[in-house]
């Protein structure tokens, strides 16, 4: 695996130029697109969501790259997964001492989210870890791994933004954590099993099937942080193409909804 080139994020700047990739996260939409993803797994450079990955390999799917921000993350979501067919474990360095100790059999790369904690890592001594911004989700992570490692072609899987069907999670992601939606289709309640409580409005967002579907203030901030790093992209001319396949998922300004992946014949030699 090319992560085998360093354990520092960015030791691994530029060494997918070029390549295609996939960034999938646990929403429902990825139920549909987990047959096409297998298909072409090969050829192409997976991102996915930490929560997703049970899903992912049970696909048949080894990413490249599992990414996890949320420090109260539980090693529940990589339970019965063989490790040693994953690229590497991109996590933040807050994350909690039990899910670093159970990663085992593959690299973990290690990234700080915001510069807070960057003083008290600097105390144990000559750690260099990057900051890489994210605007609080795993799919943020993914994406900028995604544009450190040179990918020119970013498609985004199961990355919906939103609640489609009102359902919070792909088949096999997330088990456990409960979410209902009121009635009226206007608020929802989350019990996560890692986390507290939380609930609030639903706002209608358009979905690239025309449909509306509910998103949480939330989901908005994360999409709207997706658009605009995006909009970075195209405005440095970098290069890189956005493409989204969420059919049922919200429409992601900047990324083209497409309904296949167009990935190159054979895989780079990474």
């Amino acid at each position: 695996k090319f992560a085998a080139a360093g354990k520092n994020l960015l030791d691994l700047k530029g060494s997918a130029e070029g390549a295609t990739a996939v960034i999938i996260g646990a929403g429902p939409s990825l139920d549909q697109l987990l047959p096409q993803i297998a298909a072409v797994k090969d050829n192409i450079i997976v991102i996915c969501a930490f929560k997703a990955l049970k899903a992912v390999t049970a696909a048949g799917i080894d990413p490249d790259f599992v990414v996890c921000l949320d420090p109260k993350q539980k090693i529940r979501h990589m339970k019965g997964v063989d490790l040693s067919r994953t690229g590497a474990f991109v996590i933040e360095a807050a994350s909690n001492a039990e899910l670093v100790s159970a990663i085992s059999g593959c690299p973990i790369v290690p990234f700080i989210a915001s510069p807070i904690p960057l003083e008290l890592i600097r105390s144990f001594g000559k750690i260099e870890i990057p900051i890489v911004a994210t605007g609080g989700s795993a799919v943020h992570g993914a994406l900028q791994t995604a544009i450190v490692l040179g990918c020119q072609k970013i498609y985004f899987a199961g990355t919906d933004f939103g609640f489609p069907d009102n359902r919070l999670y792909a088949t096999g992601a997330g088990t456990g954590d409960k979410f209902t939606v009121s009635a009226d289709g206007r608020s929802y309640d989350r019990q996560p099993l890692d986390s507290h409580q939380r609930g609030g409005e639903l706002f209608l967002t358009p979905s690239n099937s025309g449909k509306m579907i509910g998103a949480s203030t939330e989901m908005v901030q994360f999409r709207e942080w997706v658009q605009e790093r995006i909009k970075k992209c195209v405005q440095d001319n970098a290069g890189f193409e956005f493409f989204n396949l969420c059919t049922d998922g919200a429409i992601i300004e900047g990324a083209r909804y497409v309904e296949k992946i167009h990935a190159p014949e054979h895989g780079s030699e990474l």
